[in-house]
């Protein structure tokens, strides 16, 4: 039986100690992985909401409630996993969290505030309350899917989110 090790330093490119000398150490590699992975989700979720109207909305929120309802096992959410299971005892994690978080909230606020003053949302809400209550509904979504709702079940909490907005 090889080693796993032996596996891996037989790859190109990946030779005992190579990751650890790339990101020092597991926390390391953990960061790394957090950074490209918001920054991807970060990304999708700037592309739906650019898009006018609530339909940026439901397909952002729909991205999530499909990708939730669909994943198996102990697969989840990245940065979902991390803040309910890591962040409570690492301050550098906690940072780096938080910071995803602000980025999400302020991106949904901004597009909500769009959205008020095209006239598609109501007037009445404050934009960064409602940017915050999305996010709200984001992680709630990924923490249900988790759990094994069914697509169906998280569309109508995307409907009612919409609602919330007019």
């Amino acid at each position: 039986m090889r080693r796993r090790s032996t596996i891996f330093a037989k790859r190109p490119g990946l030779l005992r100690g190579s990751l650890y000398g790339a990101f020092g150490d597991k926390k390391g590699i953990l960061v790394a992985a957090l950074e490209r992975y918001s920054k991807r989700t970060i990304t999708r979720l700037a592309q739906s909401v650019e898009k006018p109207g609530k339909e940026g909305f439901r397909e952002a929120l729909m991205y999530y409630a499909r990708t939730a309802s669909s994943l198996e096992g102990s697969r989840s959410c990245l940065i979902t996993k991390i803040a309910l299971e890591i962040l409570p005892r690492d301050k550098d994690i906690h940072a780096k969290i938080e910071q995803i978080f602000h980025r999400m909230e302020a991106l949904l606020t901004d597009a909500v505030a769009r959205g008020q003053a095209s006239g598609i949302f109501s007037e009445k809400l404050t934009a960064r309350a409602a940017g915050t209550f999305l996010l709200s509904v984001i992680q709630g979504i990924r923490v249900l899917g988790k759990v094994r709702y069914k697509e169906s079940d998280l569309r109508s909490v995307v409907e009612m989110a919409l609602r919330a907005l007019i």
